[in-house]
């Protein structure tokens, strides 16, 4: 049973946490040109990701022992049962009992992976909106104060008591914060750990919940061939919502790469389509003995500037001529890359 390297692992778990981004972007961008019909859809993106992610991943555990991303790059997820390694050539059905995940194993990965961050989500979320309530409630208990003072009169104990029990609350939640802030760090510093030592061999899990649940990530050597299966169930609604998920997770991948490469800023500078043309073919007359001959009006260079497509001009002549025909090479007809910075001056 082979394990997969460390960068495998983290690029299905990039993926996979690039799921719920890619959805709030496309919600977003459809509901700010219909926000009358899908605004309440997308303050609820959240629970709605919640519900289907857990009864997708639910049901491509069940078949398949491992999630939808991790099927998408061909592994599995099995038990990890000690020196089963030696004893898969020995006893291969015994072994594949025992590795296979039960209905308990299942259950405990789905609410560990997916229920308990979304929990921890609205936690975060419930703490930003409680810290509003706070502001709230000692602006008005200060405002009471204030006017009290004003008008001689003493506070009533129902509104000390209130200002004490908002203090005891206010108390208890700034340190269940710094709790939860304690325990988010050292998450993330203990599963670091787990990377490096997964990436050295010392163990086979990849993360602390995966050691936790005693489950490894392994390659799916088993490749059936179900293209007869495939023919007769491609309209049935189980292989419609498999064969989607593939292509948004396909989609979700090119998107990635498109924005790590920044491919639109550079579409939008000619830097790509700049970058793919050859060099101009110049004519036979430009030889050496004219490379000194400012293009433009024929004569010797004076006071040299160089263009960004790396012909040289007299300076005076390439400023009139961008100023009469913007960014384009008066040599190559080619448009200029770099439009606020076209060219340079050369101090000799």
């Amino acid at each position: 049973m082979e394990s997969p390297s460390l960068l495998e692992v983290l690029q299905v778990q990039e993926i996979d946490e690039l799921v719920l981004p890619s959805i709030k972007y496309i919600f977003a961008y459809f509901t700010h040109r219909h926000p009358r019909q899908l605004l309440r859809i997308y303050n609820s993106l959240d629970d709605i990701h919640c519900v289907l992610k857990v009864i997708f991943e639910y049901r491509s555990l069940k078949k398949w022992n491992a999630t939808s991303v991790e099927r998408r790059f061909q592994l599995k997820r099995v038990k990890s049962v000690k020196d089963a390694g030696g004893l898969v050539n020995t006893f291969p059905e015994e072994v594949k009992s025992a590795v296979q995940l039960s209905q308990i194993n299942i259950l405990a990965k789905i609410f560990l992976s997916y229920c308990l961050p979304y929990l921890f989500s609205k936690i975060k979320t419930l703490s930003h909106s409680t810290r509003l309530l706070e502001l709230r409630a000692s602006y008005n208990v200060e405002h009471n104060n204030s006017e009290n003072e004003g008008h001689q009169v003493h506070p009533s104990p129902s509104l000390n008591f209130r200002s004490k029990i908002l203090l005891k609350l206010k108390r208890l939640l700034s340190i269940l914060k710094l709790m939860f802030q304690f325990g988010s760090k050292f998450y993330n510093s203990i599963r670091w750990a787990y990377y490096v030592l997964f990436a050295l061999g010392t163990i086979p899990f990849s993360n602390p919940v995966d050691h936790l649940l005693k489950q490894r990530l392994i390659y799916d050597t088993k490749i059936p061939n179900r293209t007869s299966e495939k023919a007769l169930r491609f309209y049935t609604l189980p292989s419609f919502l498999d064969n989607s998920m593939s292509i948004f997770l396909s989609l979700v991948q090119v998107l990635d790469w498109w924005q790590t490469n920044d491919y639109a800023t550079q579409i939008k500078k000619g830097r790509v389509a700049f970058t793919e043309l050859e060099p101009p073919e110049l004519s036979a007359d430009n030889t050496s003995s004219t490379k000194n001959i400012c293009k433009i009006c024929g004569h010797s260079i004076k006071n040299p500037a160089v263009l960004s497509t790396g012909f040289v001009f007299c300076y005076p002549c390439i400023q009139s001529w961008l100023k009469d025909n913007p960014f384009i090479c008066p040599v190559s007809k080619l448009k200029l890359v770099r439009k606020e910075k076209s060219f340079w001056r050369i101090m000799v």
